[in-house]
């Protein structure tokens, strides 16, 4: 393999996405192993912490042809949420422009004055 100044290799031939896949390097190589101790020596969190888990699925999405990429983006991004969080009465009135409260929405208590 080849390494750029920056310390990534030049990525396979058979990757579909170079920016991920060197992104995903970047990361293995920040949190690679653990220490004595079992933590991460990059960051410290227990072992495997959570960056490195995400660039090594960052590395596997970097093979996948676009189309499976999209195709499992699109259901989540259209499901939302089952249920909608409850709203108090100061937010609902402060979202829906009642200025009851003394301030207009969007706008920061200074600007009255």
């Amino acid at each position: 393999m080849v390494k750029h100044a920056y310390g990534a290799s030049v990525a396979p031939s058979d990757v579909v996405d170079r920016l991920l896949w060197r992104d995903a390097q970047l990361m293995l190589e920040r949190h690679a192993e653990p220490n004595l101790e079992g933590y991460c020596v990059w960051c410290g969190h227990p072992w495997p912490c959570a960056p490195r888990n995400l660039a090594e699925q960052a590395e596997a999405a970097a093979f996948r042809p676009w189309g499976e990429l999209v195709e499992a983006a699109v259901p989540a991004a259209h499901a939302g949420p089952a249920e909608s969080p409850p709203v108090s009465p100061q937010r609902r009135r402060h979202r829906d422009g009642d200025t009851r409260a003394g301030t207009a929405p969007n706008r920061s208590p200074a600007a009255h004055d």
